[in-house]
């Protein structure tokens, strides 16, 4: 079972490092991907006990610890999801991937599902079962309308994106900037969206808890 140490009970948080009560998880930044590693945890007898290699798909690559990759540890450890920033050559788009990982067998790690939701990694926290994910989207200055991608946030598989529906999207009366706050709840098991929604005009600073979200917005005071 999970048992890393949070700042806030029943509020987990992402990190690098994660531990079970048997093995220790640490996700290491290489060139080109990601390196998972497990550590037994044994007194001086410790040891890697595996390592399991994350790529990048075909025509995007990782932001690495710059953009602030972090990962989670299921409640019962048999689940590593790894969170990072994608910037996808195509499209010269900024995404957030999240990558489940079977790690019930150390010895045997496979990856089960990828999903991704338009915008830079904001922050994320995971509760209960569900994960709990921020990201901060920047419409273009000269979108091309015809093309959803450049102006609507979207989710899903990288050859399956969808955008989000205009009743899930917020927007003021008055919108200072081109940028959505995308705040979405995903299934930490499937990584599937079990629900979304977008600010427009908010900024990245948002505060989570175990049961509310809050974004905020900045205003100007003309007198």
């Amino acid at each position: 079972r999970e048992v890393t140490d949070n700042q806030t009970e029943g509020v987990i948080e992402g990190d690098l490092f994660k531990r079970s009560d048997r093995y220790i998880y640490y996700l290491n930044q290489e060139s080109n991907g990601y390196e998972l590693q497990i550590y037994s945890i044994a007194d001086k007898n410790s040891e890697k006990v595996s390592s399991f290699d994350i790529q990048p798909e075909t025509n995007t690559y990782f932001y690495g610890y710059f953009g602030k990759a972090e990962m989670y540890l299921s409640q019962d450890a048999r689940t590593v999801t790894v969170i990072s920033p994608v910037y996808h050559k195509n499209n010269r788009m900024l995404y957030t991937v999240m990558i489940g990982i079977d790690v019930s067998d150390p010895e045997n790690i496979t990856e089960n599902a990828r999903q991704y939701v338009s915008g830079n990694y904001i922050t994320s926290r995971s509760v209960g079962d569900d994960i709990l994910l921020l990201t901060q989207f920047n419409v273009n200055g000269r979108p091309n309308f015809s093309d959803e991608t450049q102006y609507i946030p979207q989710t899903g598989a990288l050859n399956n994106l969808k955008s989000l529906p205009i009743g899930d999207i917020v927007y003021p009366e008055s919108a200072d900037y081109a940028r959505y706050t995308v705040v979405c709840k995903l299934d930490g098991r499937t990584l599937q969206t079990e629900g979304h929604y977008a600010f427009l005009s908010y900024t990245d600073t948002a505060y989570i808890s175990a049961s509310n979200i809050f974004t905020t917005r900045s205003y100007i005071s003309v007198s």
